[in-house]
Order: C-alpha cells, then structure tokens, then sequence
C-alpha cells in the first residue's frame, strides 16, 4: 500500500529574474504535482516569500502548477527554511494535518530534514522527497559547500525556533 500525506509541502527556492521560475522550482513542483496526482495528498502548500523579485516564490509555484487552486494554500514570508519550517508549521495545526511530506531539492534536502525535524510540530508526521533535478558533478561541490553555509549561518535561529510549535 502506497503512503498518504495530507499535504505536500513545496520548499521555494530563488526565481529568476522578472519573476520566471527557476529550474530547480520548476522541479520542485512537478514532483509535488506528481504526489498529488497520483491521489497520495489532498493539498499542497507552497511556501516561500518575495527572495530576489518582488513576487513570492510561493506564488510563483502556485501559478506553475495544474492543481486546482482550491488544493492548494501559499505561505509567502518565508525567505529561508527555517523560516518555512516555521511557518507551514503554523499552517500544518491550524488545518489540523496529521501528516506532511516536504519536497525540495536533491542538494537541499539534509538541510531541510535536519531543520524541520528541529521545527515543525512533533504531533504531526513528516517525511521527505527529493525532486528529479539533473545536477552536474561541479555543481553538485559548489551547493553542498553553499548549504554548508547555510546551516551555520542559521545553526542558533534552528535552536530557538526548535521551541516554538512543538506539541
């Protein structure tokens, strides 16, 4: 029996410029719209606020998809992930989720695993997918060293935030 999600979380990631998606948000949604066309969540929640255009990267995947937008809820403040732990974490209670599946990219997902097990609602189940990006070796190097960097600049911000919506 295939596993069921009541949401799936979309992670935004920094579009182009004058607003058009980026390879690895377009990836991004397209693995979501592949769990949500198979029948495996009822909604998904795109998150992710105004990073380097003045639309949020939310938005942005939301007017990507083909999900109807009756399936889908946007989160647009976050600009960076713990900020969207956080937030779709507020949004997971109050639709009273039981169960999330996060998806984000290959090079991205240890960082946010790590960062929303530290955040998101402990009540609420959580697992992860990675999107079906193409990535070369070189850049594969350049982005594992850039979420390294990531994670420290942000190692204190996952500590406090760790305490904010567990239940």
């Amino acid at each position: 029996m295939k596993k069921r999600w009541d949401a799936v979380i979309v992670l935004g990631c920094a579009p182009k410029t004058n607003n058009v998606p980026s390879y690895s948000l377009t990836q991004r949604v397209r693995r979501a719209e592949e769990f949500y066309n198979k029948g495996l969540v009822k909604k998904i929640v795109f998150t992710g606020g105004p990073n380097k255009t003045e639309i949020p990267e939310s938005v942005i995947m939301r007017d990507l998809s083909t999900v109807p937008r009756g399936n889908t809820l946007t989160e647009e403040k976050a600009l960076k992930t713990t900020e969207n732990a956080l937030y779709t974490g507020t949004i997971a209670k109050k639709q009273e989720f039981t169960s999330c599946l996060v998806v984000t990219s290959p090079f991205h997902i240890l960082r946010s695993a790590y960062i929303f097990k530290k955040i998101f609602p402990t009540s609420i189940r959580l697992e992860f997918a990675k999107s079906e990006e193409k990535i070369s070796l070189l850049r594969w190097i350049y982005l594992l060293f850039r979420e390294m960097g990531f994670f420290i600049r942000d190692f204190g911000e996952i500590q406090r935030m760790s305490r904010l919506l567990k239940n």
